[in-house]
Order: structure tokens, then C-alpha cells, then sequence
């Protein structure tokens, strides 16, 4: 009986860790830490790693325990920036994929599968995990975000999808028909993952094209102020003979106000009434 209990909680830990860090890899691909400090990570998920293995040799797979992973989940993406549609969302997709491959095996009803059950959960899992980090490219999408509307009809993807997970395992509907279900309800929410990668991608696309339609407006414009600069110059220069005969004129002539205003006439013509308001960054 010892050794059973040993063994038990050897494996719990054992297999807690790949789960731990199965969060932590989802997390980093999605979302970007608020602390640099390499100290906070570890603490954060150090914390969630205790609370999800002490639930779990509490509780086993039970609904409590699924209440603390939830939680552990939920307190561990707090210290992420991003909106918090988008980490709900990213929390719900995980928490729902892990309840999912949970579901798998409890409606298996399989002794030699419920003796591993922990372990085949963190491998179906860790497949899952698999995919959805090959499917984004974090460097372009990860500070990609959809307006609020959308966010919460994705969010509401993996609760609703939670909450079918958890009317099959605890109505005892064992058997093929609910593993299935459960395989294709996990699978939905993945191909979610893929459309969202098309939504950010899109959404990247849209709001690139209209930085680009931004500077070719402005390039059109400036180069519209050149070309009259440069007009006003050729003509400046056209009549620059004249202008100094009028100017010499007027200087011999002791002829100061008229001598002023026709320099100022001269000014004003210079000026490019169309130019941008100089900020001291040329682009």
C-alpha cells in the first residue's frame, strides 16, 4: 500500500512537470511576459506546478480539481501583457483542450488506460500542444489582437466546448460514441486555432496595406510641395534680373517703405503655402 502511494505521487510529479511546461510553451507563444527577470517565470509557474500537483493528489481528476487547474491557469496568465479577451481566450483554449484529453480517457472506461490516466492526458495533450504552437508564427501575429466582438464569441468556443466535456464524464457516458465526441469537440477547437491564424494574418495584411496607402498619400503630397518649390524657384530665378534692376531702383531713389514692401512680396512668393509643418523627423 505504501509503495502504491509512492508510486502514485512519483508519477503526479513526474508528469506535472511536462504539463507545466506544455503552459508555459502555449504562454510564450501567444503572449509576451510583463517581468524580464528571468526569477519571475519560475516563480509564477513554480507556483502553479505545487497547486495543480497537490489538487491533483487531493482530488485526482474530479471536478475540484479541474477548478484549480482553471484557477492556476487563469492567476498564471495575469502576469502576460495582452488584452484580456485575448488571455481569457488563450486560457479557455488550453483549459478546454486539457479537459478535453481528460475526457478521452475517463470515457474510455479502460482499467489499464485509468491506471496511466495522468500520463496519457499530459501525452494527448502535449500532441495537441504540438500543433497548435506549429500553426502561429509569433514574431508577426503574437501582439495581434481581434476587436472585442470576436474575441468573445472565440472565447465562447472552449466554454461552451467545457461544458459538454463535463456533461459526458460526469453523466457516466462511457463508451466509443462519447470518446468520439470528446476527440471531435478537442479537434473543432483546434481547427479554431487555425482560424484565428487566419484572422490575425488578415488582420496584419489589412492594417499593413493601410500604413502603405498613409505613406503613399504622404509621399504623393510631399512631392506635389517639391516639384511648386522648385517651380517657384526656376521662376524666382527667371526674374531675379529684374527684381534686383526694381531694387536698385528703389535704393536710389531713397525709396524705403516701397523698397520694404517689395521685398516682402518677394517673400511671400517664396513661401509653400501647401508644405507639412516641420516636426525635425524627415520621414
Amino acid at each position: 500500500m505504501y509503495y502504491k502511494i509512492l508510486y502514485e505521487w512519483i508519477e503526479i510529479l513526474i508528469v506535472n512537470i511536462l504539463h507545466t511546461a506544455l503552459l508555459k510553451k502555449v504562454f510564450d507563444t501567444f503572449l509576451t511576459i510583463r517581468n524580464n527577470k528571468p526569477i519571475l517565470p519560475k516563480m509564477i509557474y513554480g507556483g502553479y506546478y505545487v497547486l495543480t500537483a497537490v489538487a491533483y493528489g487531493a482530488f485526482h481528476t474530479s471536478f475540484l480539481y479541474e477548478l484549480c487547474n482553471l484557477a492556476g491557469i487563469l492567476a498564471t496568465v495575469c502576469f502576460y501583457c495582452a488584452a484580456y479577451e485575448k488571455k481569457i481566450w488563450i486560457c479557455m483554449i488550453f483549459f478546454c483542450i486539457d479537459t478535453g484529453c481528460w475526457g478521452m480517457i475517463s470515457c474510455a472506461g479502460s482499467e489499464e488506460i485509468a491506471m496511466q490516466q495522468s500520463a496519457v492526458q499530459t501525452l494527448l495533450l502535449l500532441v495537441c500542444v504540438i500543433f497548435v504552437c506549429h500553426i502561429f508564427d509569433p514574431k508577426e501575429y503574437q501582439e495581434s489582437v481581434l476587436d472585442k466582438r470576436q474575441m468573445f464569441l472565440l472565447i465562447a468556443i472552449p466554454v461552451l466546448s467545457v461544458a459538454a466535456f463535463w456533461m459526458l464524464m460526469y453523466q457516466s457516458a462511457a463508451g466509443f460514441v462519447s470518446v468520439f465526441l470528446c476527440a471531435v469537440i478537442v479537434a473543432l477547437n483546434l481547427c479554431v486555432f487555425y482560424l484565428c491564424h487566419i484572422l490575425f494574418k488578415n488582420y496584419v495584411q489589412l492594417r499593413e496595406q493601410d500604413i502603405y496607402k498613409q505613406q503613399t498619400f504622404a509621399y504623393r503630397n510631399q512631392l506635389a510641395v517639391i516639384l511648386e518649390s522648385q517651380s517657384r524657384i526656376r521662376s524666382l530665378r527667371h526674374d531675379m534680373k529684374n527684381h534686383v534692376m526694381a531694387l536698385q531702383g528703389l535704393a536710389k531713389g531713397k525709396k524705403t517703405e516701397e523698397m520694404t514692401a517689395y521685398l516682402s512680396s518677394m517673400q511671400e512668393f517664396m513661401q509653400n503655402p501647401s508644405e507639412y509643418v516641420y516636426t525635425g523627423n524627415e520621414a
